[in-house]
């Protein structure tokens, strides 16, 4: 705990109060979850101006939960089990799964981005979607920021502090490989609406983040799913209902607990909260002053 004090004492012109963010604390009995949203797209220096709720979660915890693993080394290891999974062998290719309407829609956007689709062609439909959003988010000059896990995963391996990883690569992957070929074309085919909507939905949910403005971020996200509540049902409520199981589980061994997490996995039905509520746990959000 020292050196985090002396950490934050040298941080401390950088971490002044924030403009506001989305967290919620979790209690059952003396055990608190403070829930902490995070989302891939932050502006420059919104990762440092963290504000003195979240620092004071951070403080109070036993154990730091991280929806995957923030350290590089290990998401690659991760990624590499990701796209064995997600890759078509030699002799096919995504274009001999798609629908002619499909096919049709994905050369569109490949030629008004001047894409180079060879790589992209080699995935199954669910590994495309997830390389055309990145894509997507390069096209949209959206900065892509994973600097708010980062930056607390660095302190809490400066403090020793205990940490789990909520979203494992075998996971992902036992996810994606449940579902039908009919669903994975369906997580294909929003990624192609989703990669000409993001230049105008990620300053919106940026917006709503910064501002502690839950319905606002949960409207654009279940928004974002309009047409798509399977795709939503497929991806969500099991993996949401599966991690608060293991906070919980790790609350009653660790303590309190602080979990970054993606926003998706924080609003709208059948979200972390929901599942933690069904366990018994008080739902408050946490209000920047």
């Amino acid at each position: 705990m020292k050196r985090l004090a002396v950490l934050l004492l040298t941080l401390a012109p950088m971490l002044a109060p924030a403009q506001g963010f989305l967290m919620w604390q979790a209690q059952k009995d003396d055990r608190v979850i403070h829930l902490l949203a995070a989302i891939p797209f932050l502006s420059a220096n919104v990762a440092t101006d963290l504000g003195p709720d979240v620092i004071a979660a951070y403080n109070e915890s036993k154990l730091v939960a991280f929806e995957a693993e923030p350290d590089p080394e290990r998401r690659k290891e991760g990624h590499r089990l990701i796209i064995q999974a997600g890759r078509y062998p030699e002799d096919d290719t995504l274009l001999n799964h798609l629908t002619p309407a499909l096919r049709k829609t994905y050369q569109r956007l490949a030629t008004e981005w001047a894409l180079n689709t060879d790589n992209l062609n080699r995935l199954k439909p669910w590994m495309a979607a997830q390389t055309l959003l990145r894509i997507a988010m390069t096209q949209s000059k959206v900065r892509l920021g994973d600097d708010l896990e980062k930056l607390l995963y660095v302190r809490a391996k400066i403090d020793d502090r205990p940490m789990a990883f909520l979203n494992t690569a075998q996971r992902t992957v036992d996810l994606y490989t449940s579902l039908d070929d009919a669903l994975h074309l369906r997580i294909f085919e929003k990624a192609l609406g989703d990669a000409r909507t993001l230049t105008n939905l990620l300053p919106a949910v940026e917006t709503a983040w910064r501002a502690g403005d839950a319905d606002t971020a949960t409207s654009l996200v279940r928004g974002s799913f309009a047409g798509f509540e399977d795709v939503y049902r497929a991806l969500f409520p099991g993996r949401n209902a599966a991690w608060a199981e293991d906070l919980d589980a790790h609350s009653v061994i660790e303590g309190d607990i602080l979990a970054i997490i993606g926003l998706s996995h924080l609003v709208g039905e059948d979200s972390v909260l929901d599942a933690l509520a069904a366990r018994g746990y008080r739902i408050a959000q946490v209000v920047a002053p």
